[in-house]
């Protein structure tokens, strides 16, 4: 099923990494840690999950805490148990 959403998004796909990669050149990579930090929040949900976790610990937010890990937990039902096998897509620029 990925073969025709690869050719129809290869340019697309190519325009943004291109469009990220030009940045990153043009900071002389300044955003470089910034990024990195950014990234470390985002793998495998840790920092959302940690964000679930603290308002949870709050009376006034545990309703917030509450809707956040359950909107983790479909989220991630959804993505890798349906889409991701469903699609199964490769990641731009990889050799497999």
């Amino acid at each position: 099923m990925a073969q025709w959403l690869d050719t129809v998004c290869h340019s697309f796909d190519f325009a943004i990494l291109e469009a990220i990669h030009n940045f990153a050149l043009s900071t002389n990579g300044v955003f470089d840690w910034f990024m990195l930090f950014i990234t470390s929040l985002a793998n495998d949900g840790l920092g959302m999950i940690a964000l679930g976790l603290i308002l949870f610990c709050f009376k006034r937010t545990r309703k917030t805490g509450m809707a956040v890990l359950f909107a983790i937990a479909v989220g991630a039902l959804i993505t890798n148990v349906t889409l991701k096998p469903l699609v199964y897509r490769a990641r731009p620029y990889t050799h497999e």
